[in-house]
């Protein structure tokens, strides 16, 4: 419903010359009307501006707040997952003179071979090897590469010179091998028997799965050094 101006408002008007008229009375109606509405909402404008405001920065503090909960997910899902290095499996001494070092893959070390390779791991000294079986230096050498340990197992190549392949310098520059290949290449080796085809030189021959197939078949090689002591041949798989 239309609001109309009362007439009282224009009592002061009537008596002036030339404001008497029906059509001016009529314009200023319309004139007023216009103002009155624009004052209106002018007013409405002012009471509304800082509503809107208000609402403007609420809307930014929540943004700003769950912009500042992502990056604390990120973050602390960067420090649990990301920046992953690759597993160490160190042997551990336990009560039972056997271990599992890797839960998919069924290699275990004896406690006289977990002694072993942890004070040869520390030094290097082949003296650490002395009295080991050929096989306990092949799951020595085989340990080391599950540890990533590659300046143990060029310690454990042979050191007889005309069996030597390449220098320790140039075996940092060779590829890494990953873990998977390793549990790949050598299983079952544990339960292999050394064959010796000379005074100083031999294989360990096991079967890589268990259906003991000519295919499966793997010989790893071994050398005895001037010394006495078993050590592994260079690239060992046959």
């Amino acid at each position: 419903m239309k609001k109309r101006v009362d007439d009282n408002f224009l009592e002061p008007l009537k008596n002036r010359p030339g404001l008497t008229s029906l059509k001016f009375k009529q314009d200023l109606k319309k004139k007023l009307l216009r103002e009155a509405s624009q004052n209106r909402r002018s007013r409405k404008f002012k009471h509304l501006l800082p509503n809107l405001l208000t609402a403007a920065l609420l809307f930014l503090s929540i943004y700003a707040l769950q912009d500042a909960i992502r990056g604390m997910i990120n973050n602390d899902s960067l420090s649990h997952h990301g920046n992953k290095s690759v597993p160490l499996h160190d042997s551990r001494s336990s009560n039972s003179s056997n271990e599992k070092n890797v839960d998919d893959f069924d290699f275990t070390l004896t406690e006289e071979e977990i002694k072993a390779y942890r004070s040869f791991s520390k030094n290097l000294n082949e003296q650490h090897l002395k009295g080991l079986n050929p096989l306990s230096v092949a799951k020595l050498y085989v340990q080391a590469n599950l540890d990533q340990r590659f300046d143990v197992t060029y310690a454990l190549y042979t050191d007889r010179q005309e069996h030597i392949l390449w220098t320790k310098e140039e075996n940092e520059n060779l590829p890494d091998s990953d873990i998977e290949n390793t549990q790949r290449i050598f299983k079952n080796i544990e339960k292999g028997e050394f064959i010796q085809t000379s005074d100083f030189e031999g294989y360990i021959k096991y079967y890589k799965d268990d259906s003991k197939s000519p295919e499966a078949m793997m010989g790893f090689s071994m050398i005895k050094n001037e010394n006495g002591i078993w050590q592994v041949g260079f690239m060992p798989i046959q």
